[in-house]
């Protein structure tokens, strides 16, 4: 071996289980952000409650029902539909997000279009969030009662639902296109989780 393979291999990092104190000082960014990311998310300190009002995994209807009322939250979905599990999301101030799940499906299986009812506190709390259905040339609204359903005659998957004598305002995205008749009568199905 010459001299000048010696020098060659005397600059290479040497393994992790050697003394070199350069290679053990030296960490990538993606190794720092994973070890912050899992020291956060912890199992010690992230209790089961906090996983299942963020979304992330899948709850009973009385399960959902009985945290809605513990928070006292006001908040509006269709009630219980049989072979459904369900997610609610209250990460964001003045809104819950709740999701039906037929039994095949996880929260977090986004690729596959779900029921979901976004209850919004008041108009301030939805104006904050970003709606583009509430754009366009196409949108349609139609006074039902005590509520106003708005949606977009181009695209039928989407309502947004006010009422008269309540702050709330809901949304509701559907998992496949409706009618607009449709859309006006699920509106009417609407009821706080009580």
């Amino acid at each position: 071996m010459g001299r000048q393979d010696r020098n060659r291999r005397d600059r290479l990092p040497k393994p992790p289980n050697s003394r070199n104190d350069d290679y053990q000082r030296e960490k990538s960014p993606a190794r720092t952000i994973t070890s912050i990311a899992l020291q956060l998310i912890s199992p010690l300190k992230v209790s089961s409650k906090s996983l299942e009002t963020c979304g992330v995994t899948s709850i009973s209807a009385d399960k959902l029902i009985n945290y809605v009322k513990s928070e006292n939250r006001s908040t509006f979905w269709f009630g219980p539909m049989p072979g459904n599990m369900y997610s609610i999301n209250v990460t964001r101030p003045g809104t819950s997000v709740i999701t039906y799940l037929p039994t095949c499906l996880v929260p977090s299986d986004k690729k596959i279009p779900q029921l979901t009812v976004k209850t919004y506190s008041n108009t301030a709390d939805y104006i904050t969030a970003v709606h583009p259905l509430s754009q366009g040339s196409n949108m349609r609204s139609v006074t039902a009662g005590e509520m106003t359903v708005e949606f977009n005659n181009a695209k039928l998957d989407r309502e947004i639902i006010t009422f008269k004598n309540q702050p709330e305002i809901v949304t509701v995205n559907y998992p496949t296109l409706q009618t607009s008749q449709t859309l006006i009568k699920n509106a009417g199905n609407l009821k706080l989780v009580q």
